[in-house]
């Protein structure tokens, strides 16, 4: 299991989590948690949207600990980080890394939305599955995160 789709579950963490966070432990909690539910598997899904329900759950777990912890430290942490990237690259920042930033600043059930339709290029019907939704909750959610992505990075170019 971990063979077959280690590469595509690291890859949805690290677009949940951004690029930045330590996506090798939520990866191992993942395949972990994986492990510990697979006698519950009923085989009514495919294997792979299981698994990556599972990978979704642990990217919310995880980033509500984060928020914890960021609100327990002052936002110290993410001040550092910002310090950092603004001394990394002073001169204009690239399209890839503005839509990055405007993925990390949509909502989570936003973000969850648009990586799995959008980058991840899965079926809306699988998504939805993936996401506990129905699919036309996922076009609505779809639509609006492509909408407030659009803003954020339209306000962002404007001078």
């Amino acid at each position: 299991m971990m063979r077959q789709q280690g590469h595509s579950i690291q890859q949805l963490v690290a677009r949940l989590m951004g690029w930045d966070t330590e996506c090798e432990d939520v990866v191992q909690d993942i395949f972990i948690a994986a492990w510990e539910q697979l006698p519950r598997f009923r085989g009514e899904a495919n294997l792979s949207t299981w698994l990556y329900a599972i990978a979704i759950n642990q990217c919310r777990k995880y980033r509500r600990r984060q928020g914890r912890w960021r609100r327990f430290l002052g936002d110290l942490q993410q001040r550092e980080a910002n310090k950092h990237e603004i001394q990394a690259a002073p001169e204009a920042i690239s399209d890839v890394a503005e839509i990055h930033r405007g993925l990390q600043a949509l909502p989570q059930r936003d973000r969850e939305a648009i990586v799995l339709c959008c980058l991840e290029n899965h079926p809306l019907e699988q998504a939805a599955e993936m996401l506990g939704i129905k699919k036309n909750a996922l076009e609505v959610r779809l639509h609006r995160a492509r909408k407030r992505l659009k803003t954020f990075l339209r306000q962002r170019s404007d001078p």
